[in-house]
């Protein structure tokens, strides 16, 4: 008997009735397994009595337990201690405890299923005690998706509920498993190759790989062979495969100095924003610059009234006193020819001129070479004016016609010539439509030349 340890004392603490349930269950083991079941029902009493902890002692001192026949036995002794801790059973209370036992998160169905087992005893559920077990795991499951999965099987039962809760937490499992230890693919080795003897310094072996550099061709970054430069002519030395703007030749050596990008719009994280040049070029007029002084540092900014954005060139931001860091942003200018030139950052500046100051955000990159105010910021500063009413250079107005032949005279030069349709046109008008003004028609410059010489031979011919 020594080598078998004997139960924990008896806990008269909460349900009375089912720590009484788990005690006698592993007394009746232990007696079993130190071999006590054949003494006497003396030795098996005080064996009970002496495991059963001084707390229940003491409850057993004050029944009144009366012996069936000579002497009392330990079967007797076991039926009124659970007399005393199993009081009278409330099948609605009891039921109530077994439909709001919930399902702790991370248990195991099985686990969970032998704790319903053990709260329905005293349910009275009879045959359809499996059903109600069943019932019960479908609405406790916290997992939305395996509850849809069990609730679409019309033939549900008991058993196929508990393997379809067993196969999902598998699958969990072997998931999470997964997830913790990826599978690492060796690289096996094809071909080995020597490296030529006769190559320069710094010349080897170009390793696959997927970093991409700027394309000498195109200016971007993209993968190889699928440069937008290839099949393409430049304009500059009109040889194939390459942009203009990255063009080697010296064809415009003795030429003055000139150099432009052009820059149709730049894309932000959501907006789309509009320049119309970024350019440095010596023989440029002053007309349509400004000064602008930024920390005390005057700059020359070229006015774009169409540019939705202000550029300034990173060589222009260094000189610039204050913070050095300069936060990023994920705007991109797309160049012509579909190149695209990102900005290092945007920077909020206050800027002065001798009309007005504010506050503008500035796109800071590296391949511009011009400042640039936009259209907006020319207002802010109050250098430029939208002006909605035409006045003639003379003090006193023109009468206007009143009749279309007035019209046709007045304006003689507009229907005689170039752009006179032949015959007569009759044109409706709409009173309630809102007038519009259409920009006008870009057009290619790969057709350019020839629509210039097209053009100078119809006026030609008129």
């Amino acid at each position: 008997m020594e080598q078998f340890r004997p139960p924990s004392p008896l806990s008269l603490v909460g349900n009375l009735s089912e720590a009484w349930r788990r005690w006698e269950q592993r007394f009746q083991l232990y007696m079993i397994a130190a071999g006590a079941s054949e003494k006497e029902e003396e030795v098996k009493i005080a064996i009970l009595l002496h495991t059963i902890g001084e707390e229940a002692l003491e409850v057993y001192n004050t029944l009144n337990i009366t012996p069936a026949g000579d002497a009392l036995t330990v079967e007797e002794v076991l039926k009124a201690f659970k007399t005393y801790c199993s009081p009278q059973k409330n099948v609605v209370f009891e039921r109530h405890q077994f439909w709001s036992y919930p399902m702790s998160p991370g248990i195991v169905v099985d686990r969970y299923i032998t704790e319903l087992r053990q709260k329905s005893k005293d349910c009275e559920f009879g045959q359809n005690v499996d059903d109600m077990i069943r019932d019960k795991l479908v609405f406790s499951i916290n997992d939305s998706r395996l509850k849809e999965r069990l609730l679409r099987d019309k033939d549900l039962t008991l058993n196929k509920a508990i393997e379809i809760c067993r196969s999902a937490e598998a699958a969990k499992t072997q998931i999470q498993a997964m997830q913790l230890n990826p599978v690492v693919q060796d690289a096996s080795v094809d071909t080995l190759k020597k490296t030529p003897h006769n190559l320069r310094p710094g010349q080897g072996r170009i390793k696959a790989s997927n970093k991409q550099t700027v394309c000498t061709k195109c200016g971007i970054k993209h993968e190889p062979r699928k440069c937008p430069a290839y099949g393409e002519t430049c304009h500059k030395c009109k040889k194939k495969n390459h942009f203009s703007k990255l063009c080697r030749s010296n064809i415009d050596k003795d030429k003055p100095y000139t150099k432009t990008k052009m820059v149709n719009n730049l894309e932000a994280d959501m907006d789309t924003l509009y320049i119309g040049v970024v350019s440095s070029d010596k023989n440029e007029t002053n007309c349509w610059k400004e000064t602008v002084t930024i920390r005390k540092v005057p700059i020359v900014f070229k006015l774009d009234t169409g540019a939705d954005a202000n550029v300034l060139p990173m060589q222009v931001y260094h000189k610039i006193p204050g913070p050095v860091q300069l936060p990023s942003t994920k705007a991109v200018l797309i160049a012509f020819g579909g190149a695209r030139i990102s900005a290092e950052g945007i920077v909020s500046l206050e800027c002065v001129t001798s009309k007005g100051s504010a506050v503008l955000d500035f796109l800071v990159s590296r391949q511009a070479d011009k400042a640039i105010l936009g259209g907006q910021a020319c207002e802010e500063l109050q250098l430029v004016k939208r002006v909605d009413v035409l006045t003639p250079k003379s003090h006193t107005l023109d009468k206007l016609p009143a009749t279309k032949e007035e019209l046709v005279e007045k304006y003689a030069e507009v229907f005689t010539g170039l752009g006179e349709f032949p015959g007569l046109h009759h044109i409706y008008m709409d009173p309630e439509a809102t007038p519009v003004i259409h920009a006008c028609r870009s057009v290619p410059l790969s057709i350019m030349d020839s629509l210039k010489k097209t053009l100078k031979a119809y006026r030609t011919e008129k």
